[in-house]
């Protein structure tokens, strides 16, 4: 079973969501809302070890500003890549994004040097 542990954005519960294949509903374990699985994920600073650094399955992570220009320009792409989720070549994924504004004790371990970096994770590693 490929999962991946995301909080529920209605009761802020963690809960490990299967991404296999003809598993449609994605329930929280809590409240029993949906997870809605056609868009990114937001985490904040005490989700990136769980949902990214943790995750066994490969995460594109987006690390932006609200008020960055160059990554507004870049969301609905990162947008479309989420909904093609559906697609078996994309299913075994998770994709997330990151308002670097709320990291305040950011992990230098990526060194960023602009906002609007996407990185690919995979077994705690960064991909090329």
């Amino acid at each position: 079973m490929k999962t991946v542990t995301l909080r529920c954005i209605f009761c802020l519960e963690p809960n490990p969501v299967n991404l296999n294949e003809g598993c449609d509903e994605r329930l929280c374990t809590k409240c029993s809302k949906p997870f809605l699985m056609d868009r990114p994920f937001r985490i904040n600073q005490e989700d990136f070890k769980m949902t990214v650094l943790d995750s066994k399955l490969p995460v594109l992570v987006d690390f932006y500003a609200d008020w960055c220009g160059p990554c507004k320009m870049v969301n609905p792409i990162i947008d479309d890549i989420a909904r093609l989720r559906q697609r078996p070549n994309v299913r075994n994924r998770s994709y997330e994004r990151a308002n670097l504004d709320t990291f305040y004790e950011w992990d230098r371990g990526f060194q960023e040097r602009w906002f609007g970096a996407t990185k690919d994770q995979g077994n705690g590693r960064e991909c090329n």
